[in-house]
């Protein structure tokens, strides 16, 4: 087994993630690769820490992104990821304040949620549609 550098495999990364190899699968879809899978291609018994963030920055230099999923690691276009919202500093700053005055007890996520937005939100006219 032949070890590989980290700037060879994310190279090789992403000319899996161009080629096509299944049904639902085109040049611009995301794909997962099996921890085995990746060692075998890496040519490694096992994937260190820094062989990891090597491997991410390198793939990172090539536009995409390579995120470590436990068993598998999965390859994303960086491109689409630059076009997600990202809330405002004031926007956190106050979300923490209303996240801090909830009482912590047990409830759902949704019911967490919605009270945050109806407290940063106060208004109808102001809360996002859902």
């Amino acid at each position: 087994m032949e070890k590989r550098d980290p700037d060879v495999i994310a190279k090789m990364l992403v000319n899996l993630f161009r080629i096509k190899f299944s049904q639902k699968s085109d040049r611009r879809n995301n794909f997962k690769i099996a921890r085995a899978d990746l060692l075998t291609l890496a040519g490694m018994p096992t994937l260190n820490d820094r062989a990891y963030q090597q491997i991410q920055s390198e793939a990172q230099a090539r536009g995409y992104i390579f995120v470590d999923l436990g068993d598998e690691f999965a390859v994303l276009r960086k491109k689409p990821l630059e076009g997600y919202r990202k809330p405002t500093s004031k926007l956190v700053t106050k979300f923490i304040s209303v996240f801090d005055s909830i009482p912590q007890k047990p409830m759902r996520p949704s019911e967490r949620s919605k009270i945050i937005e109806t407290k940063l939100f106060p208004t109808k006219l102001h809360r996002p549609n859902r």
